[in-house]
């Protein structure tokens, strides 16, 4: 039976988001953390962009397992299986939610209403291409005063693709 349609989108979350943002606290990946990563044999994409820093609009290709210290951005006219619909921010007044991914829910659904439909031309819950997964803060990113959720599109079935649905010009690769 597959997940309703807010537990699907969540799924990746918990997987994605435990790494890009567990070690991306501030704006600019720290040199520790760098020197950290080169002691452990981690190999670092001098173009990569801490994932805080990226905003709607921007495409992504979604790192391998060992390189989640940032991601590695690309022009949307190449391929690329992540593309960022929509940046939330939480207002400072919410308290953190914890890092159960389905606290986020509420501020989440914004990127599952009109925000989506605008993007993609489809309602979300009809759409039979399109979902998205939130990357949220953690705990040490939060009281460091990062309050945003970045919503980030895929396609349901794992390809890459070129393009945007925002432009309508978005087209699937075959692989």
């Amino acid at each position: 039976m597959p997940l309703p349609r807010p537990a699907r989108a969540l799924v990746p979350a918990a997987l994605l988001a435990a790494g890009l943002l567990t070690v991306s606290a501030c704006s600019a990946v720290p040199e520790e953390v760098d020197e950290a990563a080169r002691a452990f044999g981690v190999e670092l994409n001098p173009d990569r962009k801490d994932a805080n820093d990226l905003v709607a609009g921007e495409c992504f290709i979604e790192p391998e397992a060992d390189e989640l210290i940032g991601v590695s951005t690309v022009d949307c006219g190449e391929e690329h299986d992540n593309e960022v619909l929509h940046v939330v921010a939480v207002p400072e007044t919410v308290e953190y939610p914890g890092e159960d991914p389905e606290l986020w829910w509420e501020h989440e659904q914004v990127c599952a209403g009109q925000v989506f439909e605008d993007y993609v031309d489809e309602v979300w819950e009809d759409s039979p291409d399109w979902d998205f997964y939130p990357l949220i803060p953690n705990e040490y990113s939060w009281e460091s005063g990062d309050r945003s959720i970045h919503c980030v599109l895929y396609r349901m079935d794992g390809t890459s693709w070129t393009g945007s649905p925002s432009t309508g010009d978005a087209e699937p690769v075959n692989g």
